[in-house]
């Protein structure tokens, strides 16, 4: 082998630091680099609506999942007992009707049961919450008066304590604080985000004898199952025990004259975080609680009239709440978290996405069982 001249091993020792050199300095200017760095934001910026939607897609298509469950199970209960569950059942007195169909003596509905979602329990599987309010309705309430206050809180594991994951919608904001209130006379309920049909009035459209008012029923109601004949303080309601729970004593399909199809029975509703505030609370039969109409188009930026509203609600709110007195002439409107709509389940078992720019006709037409209306399916 040749031996280099200096010169040539001199020439082989600059040519390698030259390439060292290059290797070095091969990175990025900074200027290369703020154009990176803004190429990945862009990208970041473009992609992130994207994302988002297609999360809150998800969350819808769960959303749906559970409507769809709920109406299933609707379905379900009607195949084991003949009819829908009762919105609420009670008993009235000497023949008297209740006076807007409301929980209370006060009001002629004694003896008041489990509402339709609670009476859903077994048909959602969700035998042990079951198993816990049949023994509560067989005897352990001390004055008998109000299933809804005894069974659903305080015994027996408090029923209502928690809401089922089945009647949460995953785009709602987490109802995070318990419903407490003077006001409604409840106290330790969870809340949730489904509710049934009362119909396209108010509360108490479903009992009216004004034919134009009868126009205006849902698929659900107050069902009285039983007159009660003796005083206040016997323990009828005791001796009636589980039949408080009326699950034979809902709508029946065959009065659902504009067909189960053509019905909603089932939509979402938005609750309100605070301790005071009803909407929502998924055991109470209470308007805005787990019971809605249709005087109010879906997503309205018009106030719910309820029993209970939080104070101060912010005007940009779009949950806003009127409190009122008396319960004759409370409503909700079905309200959603998802753009553009509600998710509606039909007494049939379909579900649809119910656009919130529904002509208010058409969504009452929907909403109501015997209008006598020929509705198409509508956006």
């Amino acid at each position: 082998m040749r031996r280099l001249t200096n010169f040539e091993h001199g020439a082989l020792i600059a040519q390698q630091k030259t390439l060292l050199r290059k290797r070095y300095n091969s990175g990025f200017t900074l200027v290369e680099l703020l154009v990176v760095i803004a190429i990945i934001a862009i990208l970041i910026a473009l992609l992130l609506p994207a994302v988002q939607a297609a999360r809150e897609a998800a969350r819808r298509i769960q959303c749906t999942n559970h409507v769809k469950q709920i109406a299933l199970a609707a379905m379900n209960h009607e195949s084991a007992y003949g009819t829908l569950p009762p919105g609420l059942p009670g008993g009235h007195r000497n023949n008297r009707r209740p006076t807007c169909a409301q929980v209370g003596t006060q009001k002629q509905n004694y003896c008041a049961g489990p509402n339709w979602a609670s009476n859903l329990l077994p048909q959602l599987e969700e035998q042990v919450r079951d198993e816990d309010l049949n023994a509560c309705m067989t005897g352990q309430l001390a004055d008998g008066w109000n299933a809804a206050d005894d069974c659903e809180h305080d015994a027996f594991n408090g029923i209502g304590r928690t809401t089922p994951g089945f009647y949460r919608c995953p785009s709602a904001e987490p109802m995070t604080q318990i419903h407490e209130s003077g006001v409604t006379q409840f106290e330790s309920l969870s809340k949730g985000n489904y509710a049934a049909c009362f119909g396209a009035g108010t509360w108490s459209s479903w009992d009216s004898s004004d034919p134009n008012e009868a126009r205006l029923v849902g698929a659900y109601q107050v069902n009285m199952l039983f007159e009660l004949t003796s005083s206040e303080n016997s323990n009828d309601c005791l001796t009636t025990g589980k039949a408080r729970r009326g699950q034979d004593k809902g709508t029946k399909l065959s009065s659902i004259e504009d067909g189960t199809s053509n019905t909603i029975g089932y939509s979402e509703l938005l609750g309100f975080d605070h301790r005071q505030d009803v909407r929502g609370v998924w055991v109470s039969a209470a308007m805005g609680a787990s019971i809605f109409t249709a005087f109010l188009s879906p997503n309205s930026p018009d106030a719910d009239n309820v029993l209970g509203c939080a104070p101060n609600i912010d005007p940009t709110d779009p949950r806003p709440c009127t409190q009122i007195s008396g319960g004759c002439a409370a409503y909700a409107a079905a309200r959603s978290s998802h753009p553009g709509g509600v998710v509606t389940g039909r007494v049939d078992g379909s579900v649809q996405f119910q656009s919130e720019s529904i002509d208010i006709n058409i969504w009452r037409a929907l909403c109501t069982r015997e209008g006598g209306e020929t509705v198409s399916d509508s956006p």
